[in-house]
């Protein structure tokens, strides 16, 4: 790992990078059966429109209602418990040691039950505005003269679930087989269960400093955060063919802490693909990499990150995916969306799927070829 960096920043340091131009081109549409930039459905157009409306005047974070029922619920839970307990307890002359057990397992249960609850009442409170808003807009925002739109999806579900689609030949990196359309069907329906989608976990441009290190322009885009059955988070921006734009996915709960595989939009449908280390020397670019924290973040504050990208992905691509993985096995990964934008109106998915870290991945990362 250390060879590696001194290796990236070495060439970084070699190479300078003209800002917000891709050299490899302006690359193809998505797959045309899920480009919904290119319908331009005005319904489907305002619904987006008052979903972010609704979002921002609500500040509506799934992940937040689940963190802040938590400790009410814990609350009520160990109350509820060392009542039974003690009351139980009574039966065995054990009132004390069963009322504190009670509070333990009552707790317990009141954190999982107080965040869903939570949960289910501040989504409620979404759908009910978001019904209201579209029942009093009359049309959608008109597009922006000049520009073209362009639109980024996202789904956080966990890797279990992710792997349970697949096939035993759609597990090799880079194949786009059936089983992640399906996937991405059944969440447009709204039919992924509760306990397959990461709520907590949403689309953000990176800030203006950080655009300029990727060599990016910097966008000011409308994003909508996974609500209930809605469960794709997604952003909308308008901007020039060519140009790179770079996002982030922010997390609020550190578990599950790892990108296990991560499902990237082409011209043809969405292939998957295990984020791994680049080769020291030589090799073939990639669409998902694995890189320290500290490098990217030095990448960064120097200006380099461009370059870093630029040595390590596939240009080619529309969409492709950095990882930052942090030295310390507690805190979650950082995952970067770099997108090129195409010659038309285009719809970028990234379908990410997240696991526990454990020792025995630590110690042994994939590498590329």
């Amino acid at each position: 790992m250390a060879t590696l960096v001194a290796v990236l920043t070495g060439a970084c340091a070699m190479e300078t990078h003209e800002l917000a131009t891709t050299p490899a081109g302006v690359p193809a549409p998505p797959a045309p059966s899920r480009n919904s930039a290119a319908v331009d459905d005005p319904i489907e157009r305002a619904r987006f429109a008052c979903a972010v409306e609704v979002q921002r005047a609500q500040n509506f974070d799934p992940g937040a209602s689940l963190h802040k029922g938590s400790p009410v619920g814990a609350v009520i839970g160990g109350f509820a418990g060392a009542s039974l307990g003690a009351l139980f307890g009574l039966i065995g002359d054990i009132s004390g040691k069963a009322a504190s057990a009670g509070a333990i397992v009552g707790g317990a249960v009141g954190i999982k039950a107080g965040g869903l609850i939570a949960f289910d009442a501040d989504t409620a409170a979404y759908e009910r505005g978001l019904a209201a808003c579209l029942a009093a807009r009359a049309t959608a925002p008109a597009a922006t003269a000049g520009l073209v739109e362009y639109r980024l999806r996202i789904l956080n579900v966990r890797h279990e679930a992710f792997a349970s689609f697949l096939g035993p030949a759609e597990l090799t990196d880079g194949v786009a087989g059936t089983g992640l359309a399906r996937l991405a069907d059944t969440a447009d329906a709204g039919e992924l269960g509760r306990g397959t989608v990461i709520y907590d976990r949403h689309l953000a441009p990176v800030s203006v400093p950080a655009a300029r290190a990727f060599g990016a322009v910097s966008v000011e885009p409308r994003v909508k955060r996974s609500a209930g059955a809605d469960v794709w988070g997604e952003a909308r921006w308008y901007g020039a063919p060519g140009e790179r734009t770079v996002w982030r996915i922010t997390v609020r709960n550190p578990r599950p802490h790892e990108v296990r595989r991560i499902g990237l939009s082409d011209a043809t449908a969405i292939a998957q693909f295990r984020p791994v280390l680049p080769p020291l020397f030589g090799g073939r670019p990639e669409a998902a990499v694995v890189l320290p924290l500290s490098l990217v973040d030095d990448g960064q504050t120097r200006g380099t990150a461009g370059t870093l990208v630029d040595l390590t992905l596939d240009r080619s691509r529309a969409i492709a995916a950095l990882v930052g993985r942090d030295d310390n096995p507690t805190f979650p990964d950082h995952v970067y969306l770099i997108v090129t934008h195409a010659a038309s109106a285009a719809t970028y998915e990234a379908v990410v799927a997240w696991g526990e870290r454990t020792l025995a991945r630590d110690m042994i990362e994939p590498r590329a070829d």
